[in-house]
């Protein structure tokens, strides 16, 4: 009964500091949080596309007109965004957001490229 007592403490104060330090990582810019995943902090990536994610997807909606296309699209730039940032490619004078809207403007236009002359 003491073993589980101290388990159970012990899951809720490591679930409080995942959560005060998820709340920290919200404070934090853009810039910061690229160069912190960069670094090997994999949850910042998760902040950056919870805070993009419904300002990516209506740009890329926008321009794709189709929910199921869009989905692709935002899931394919983010994999490209990975890709990029752990292969050093990210050039950090861009600002964040216009160079991941770059990257889903140019996989778009790929998209139609490829449809037409199929």
């Amino acid at each position: 009964m003491q073993t589980q007592f101290r388990e159970a403490s012990f899951l809720t104060a490591s679930q409080n500091l995942k959560s005060h330090s998820a709340l920290n990582l919200q404070r934090l810019d853009d810039k910061e949080l690229v160069d912190m995943y960069i670094s090997g902090s994999e949850d910042c990536l998760e902040v950056l596309i919870e805070r993009h994610k419904n300002l990516l997807f209506g740009f890329i909606m926008k321009r794709a007109r189709n929910q199921d296309l869009s989905e692709d699209v935002f899931q394919e730039t983010w994999f490209k965004v990975i890709r990029c940032l752990k292969a050093g490619k990210y050039n950090e004078q861009d600002k964040f957001m216009a160079w991941v809207m770059r990257i889903a403007r140019n996989l778009i236009i790929d998209h139609f490229r490829y449809t037409s002359r199929h």
